[in-house]
């Protein structure tokens, strides 16, 4: 039964308010095995197709998803139970408008690790059990050890963008994000790790971070600075930024008044984690004036080309480029 309601699920086409609730109950503990079976099996399914999608922002993700996959078969940390319904998971979020959802392994009564996972078009915030806060970006993903609270370390695992802020127990806390690895013990800070970028980001507003891993030499930020690491070609960089440039994501609404283009372009980059780049004679000293709020990014997009005097295109989901 519980096989033929997620069978018919995926071949439908449901409002959020079915799709929320039909994503709470794959998650209940009842018939939690029936449930994942069946998610796993439309993930196979997907896997053994062409997958012609055309976003960006799906490849990458069904990419490391499958290199999870692969990486509990040969040892991973990263238990096949899991792999196995977080890939199968992701396959429900890409398809439906699910905003976000706890994935939970389970050895015996307890879970042997979660994952928190948003949609390619919402962001979600969360808790984690010693109190920190976190908000993911659109279409990201953040793991941890069912053993967080009596481990003499917290760490977590960041795919995509996510804005922490830290409480400070006595423990260090670990952010892995691709090659680098962040150390903090309380602070609020933006971790950006996407397949959209060449470069990862690490923001800090506040507190103090060390950041190793890669070819990067440790380097511990002050508040206000940024480093970005080159995943090609392994350099780093550190500056100086207006870290409410980098972490105004998370905010319900933002508004700009009379700011240079380039400022605004670089705010909804992080607002929906799309790349965004320019072509022509686009000038981004040009000064505007928007609001934004759960608009799609296409209206707001198509509303700053509007006023920036310029043409607007959307390459894929992950993609949007300006032109003149």
């Amino acid at each position: 039964m519980k096989k033929n309601i997620i069978d018919r699920f995926m071949a439908g086409d449901y409002p959020k308010e079915v799709a929320d609730a039909f994503g709470s109950w794959l998650v209940e503990p009842d018939g939690q095995d029936a449930k994942d079976d069946a998610l796993y099996r439309q993930w196979e399914a997907k896997s053994a197709e062409d997958i012609t999608d055309s976003t960006l922002v799906r490849r990458n993700k069904l990419s490391v998803l499958h290199r999870h996959t692969e990486k509990s078969r040969t040892g991973s940390r990263m238990p096949v139970r899991l792999a196995r319904l977080a890939v199968a998971f992701a396959i429900v979020v890409a398809l439906t408008d699910l905003s976000w959802h706890l994935l939970r392994s389970k050895s015996g009564k307890e879970p042997s690790s979660i994952c928190m996972v948003t949609s390619n078009h919402s962001k979600g915030e969360f808790s984690l059990p010693d109190g920190t806060v976190v908000w993911l970006n659109n279409g990201s993903s953040l793991s941890y050890e069912s053993n967080y609270t009596s481990s003499s370390k917290r760490c977590v695992t960041l795919e995509g963008e996510g804005y922490f802020d830290v409480v400070s127990d006595g423990r260090p806390f670990f952010v892995t994000a691709g090659d680098l690895t962040v150390r903090v013990l309380g602070t609020r800070f933006c971790v950006r790790h996407s397949g959209l970028y060449n470069e990862d980001q690490i923001t800090l507003v506040s507190g103090s971070v060390r950041i190793e891993g890669g070819n990067v030499s440790p380097v511990t930020l002050s508040p206000g600075e940024q480093l970005t690491y080159d995943r090609m070609l392994g350099g780093s960089t550190v500056r100086t930024v207006d870290t409410g440039d980098y972490v105004s994501w998370i905010r319900p609404v933002m508004e700009f008044d009379d700011l240079p283009l380039g400022k605004v372009l670089e705010n909804l980059e992080h607002r929906y984690l799309v790349k965004v780049t320019t072509a022509g004679d686009v000038d981004l000293d040009r000064r505007i004036t928007l609001k934004v709020g759960d608009e799609a990014k296409e209206k707001i997009f198509s509303i700053v080309s509007f006023l920036a005097d310029c043409n607007v295109r959307f390459i894929d989901d992950g993609h949007v480029v300006l032109v003149r």
